[in-house]
């Protein structure tokens, strides 16, 4: 297929079976680097004892207040008691408990948290590789892009500590790939939204990394809005 230079043009039967293929790719990868828990997600907690069982406990409150008590999860007198603990400074981060909590009811909370880590692993790779790909055309360097960001040695290091907020890198990178047009107006709602998801990974805990989040994100909106124009 051609486009109106005569440059050749990737159909979107082949640009879809390429996402497909680095899905896989992405997933097997996941099972290799997270064995393995990857196989026993109800039972293994992702990474070394740390962080994790406060994330874990957090996932379980969250779950008790909201369906059983009819409560706010943001306040409990299981820690500190009897006074109580504020948490909306624990280390939870609302975008990680949107897919936490769903799977905790099903197979409890060790197997959400599980998830949420190990989903962070093919959801970054794929976003960081549609989003090389859209700049380049190169599916190649896609691929190697979307492993080198998913994949670091950063990543694995939080995965390994149990820093469940910091490992859900997909949203400042999907934010990002939905400005690679900034002037469609889909496009800008739909970064707008990614942004939001992007603050709302950082937890409590997190809350100064937010000011250095948003001035990246803000030049990285006016770079792309530059190239674009």
């Amino acid at each position: 297929m051609l486009d109106q230079t005569g440059k050749a043009v990737m159909s979107p039967r082949d640009r879809s079976l390429q996402v497909v293929g680095a899905t896989a790719f992405f997933m097997a990868l996941t099972v290799v680097f997270t064995w393995p828990v990857s196989i026993h997600a109800d039972r293994l907690l992702a990474g070394t004892p740390g962080d994790g069982l406060g994330v874990v406990w957090g996932i379980s409150w969250f779950e008790k207040a909201l369906f059983q008590l009819h409560q706010s999860p943001l306040f409990t007198t299981s820690i500190n008691f009897p006074e109580g603990w504020w948490l909306a400074t624990f280390d939870i981060s609302p975008a990680m408990m949107i897919g936490a909590i769903p799977v905790s009811m099903w197979l409890g909370p060790v197997a959400g948290y599980n998830f949420v880590a190990l989903a962070s692993f093919p959801l970054s790779g794929l976003v960081v590789f549609v989003y090389v790909r859209r700049w380049t055309g190169n599916w190649f360097a896609a691929l190697f892009a979307g492993t080198a960001f998913a994949f670091s040695p950063f990543r694995i290091t939080h995965y390994l500590v149990g820093h469940s907020g910091l490992l859900q890198a997909q949203w400042p990178a999907l934010y990002l790939l939905s400005i690679v047009r900034p002037n469609n107006l889909t496009q800008d709602w739909l970064g707008g939204c990614c942004m939001a998801c992007s603050w709302a990974r950082a937890d409590g805990a997190d809350v100064t990394v937010l000011p250095i989040h948003g001035f990246a994100l803000v030049g990285s909106d006016a770079c792309c809005g530059c190239a674009v124009e």
